[in-house]
């Protein structure tokens, strides 16, 4: 059986995440006799991290086999630290998974030395690409596989989603510390997503398919939890938790009634609230809210299919504020199609939402990102300024691009592989930068009030 050291190149730093899949992966090559060493990016913190040799250093394995899980963010420092690598020692395999890879496998590989990418669920790709790997052969018959033969890159038929998730074990938390990642319990109840935000790529991995987790299996990997952590907080991080309320008010109880009291958090959608379920969230514990609005007007919001307007988003998150204490709001700027007056429409409601106590809002600029259907209309038509990192797809906020000029290069040479870290072209896009800025990122209040009264003076809003 292999050894393989698998690698989270997460670049979150102010408040990582347990990287739930990756785990679950180690947990399946475990089962399957294979070695695994873990490593977790997120929890290295250095200074000059995201130098190349930085990551190097980190990744330091003796074993022939790296896997990588990857983001769109951390997809230029994983490319790049892989050609040195692979320079040093070319007998080094190397695989890619994750959301990164989405749609661009083949413009990866055609620029750097990965010698396998895996797109769509991974539990038995990954497996039988393992055994392939140590038989030297059998590599066309494994679906979501994407390999070079020869000179060629092969990308075989995607695998089926897997919608028996009573077949995946839970994550092997024994791989990491978890005092590492906060008094937080993180969990995914489910995979997948129904609806189809123009600007989000999820639709080309789920394909809109639902799979759920079986109550049992959640109370279970709670209690694993339990005994490695003393967790304050249940994080429930399902895209669409919301989605089927009765499993939800179900899984809810069930936690309580096996001695977890802790308040959770949950990801909501506008069209699927209303009082009556945000009086039951309220009653399960419910402390804390994320919504997606991602527009100031209803033209933009029928644009990216959204599902809801802004009328309906208002009222939602002023009535979720008589009944949860925490709400984020989330909003985007810079679609292909945002004119000036869709953008100021977006700061008059970032205000109004400002006003209620109990909401955050985060704003960030439209990425291109690979797979959703704003890159695929509009992915030709692309730019890049090295100022605007409060893109969706660009570094977090801890990190500055400017202090990290290897990572500039690969981005500047390589647009298709890395269109995440560019902005759409669009008018009065100097204008709009130069408020966002500003106000900076709509969090500081008496800012925006103050830029507020100067667009009211010149009438534009």
């Amino acid at each position: 059986m292999s050894n393989i050291t698998l690698i989270n190149a997460g670049l979150i730093l102010r408040d990582p995440i347990p990287p739930i899949g990756p785990l679950i992966l180690a947990s399946v090559l475990r089962s399957n006799g294979h070695n695994v060493t873990f490593r977790d990016f997120q929890t290295h913190n250095v200074k000059n991290r995201l130098f190349f040799s930085t990551f190097e250093d980190f990744i330091d394995t003796d074993d022939q086999i790296i896997g990588f899980s990857v983001f769109c963010t951390s997809l230029p420092l994983v490319l790049g630290t892989i050609t040195k690598i692979k320079q040093k020692n070319p007998n080094k395999i190397v695989i890619l998974g994750g959301a990164g890879v989405n749609e661009i496998q083949i413009e990866i590989m055609s620029h750097f030395p990965v010698d396998y990418i895996l797109y769509g669920e991974g539990e038995e790709s990954i497996v039988e690409l393992l055994e392939a790997i140590e038989a030297g052969e059998g590599y066309d018959k494994i679906k979501g596989l994407v390999y070079r033969e020869g000179n060629q890159i092969i990308k075989n038929a995607p695998r089926d989603r897997l919608l028996d998730l009573s077949s995946v074990p839970l994550p092997a938390y024994d791989l990491i510390d978890l005092s590492k990642y906060g008094k937080i319990a993180y969990l995914l109840t489910s995979r997948g997503c129904p609806f189809g935000c123009k600007f989000c790529a999820t639709n080309s991995i789920w394909h809109r398919i639902m799979a759920y987790r079986s109550i049992e299996s959640v109370i279970e990997e709670l209690t694993v939890i339990s005994k490695q952590c003393d967790f304050e907080q249940i994080a429930i991080i399902d895209d669409t938790f919301v989605l089927d309320k009765e499993r939800s008010k179900n899984l809810l109880t069930r936690i309580r009634e096996n001695g977890f009291f802790q308040p959770f958090s949950c990801n909501g959608k506008i069209s699927l609230m209303n009082e009556e379920w945000l009086k039951i969230l309220d009653e399960k514990g419910c402390n804390h809210i994320f919504y997606g609005v991602e527009a100031g007007n209803d033209t933009i919001l029928n644009i990216i299919d959204k599902g809801h307007t802004i009328e309906q988003a208002l009222t939602i998150i002023k009535q979720t504020s008589d009944y949860i204490p925490s709400i984020r709001a989330s909003f985007i700027w810079g679609y292909p199609f945002e004119t000036i007056d869709d953008f100021y429409d977006l700061i008059e409601i970032l205000y109004e939402l400002m006003a209620i106590k109990e909401v955050k809002t985060q704003l960030s600029l439209c990425s291109p990102i690979p797979g959703s259907e704003l890159h695929l209309m509009y992915g030709s038509n692309i730019d890049f300024r090295i100022d605007t990192n409060s893109r969706a797809g660009g570094l977090p906020v801890e990190e500055d691009l400017e202090d990290y000029v290897e990572l500039q290069k690969l981005i500047l040479l390589y647009p298709d592989v890395f269109p995440s870290f560019y902005y759409f072209k669009q008018d009065n896009f100097e204008e709009k930068l130069n408020i966002i800025k500003s106000v900076d990122w709509i969090y500081n209040q008496n800012k925006l009030k103050k830029y507020k009264d100067k667009i009211v003076k010149a009438g534009q809003v």
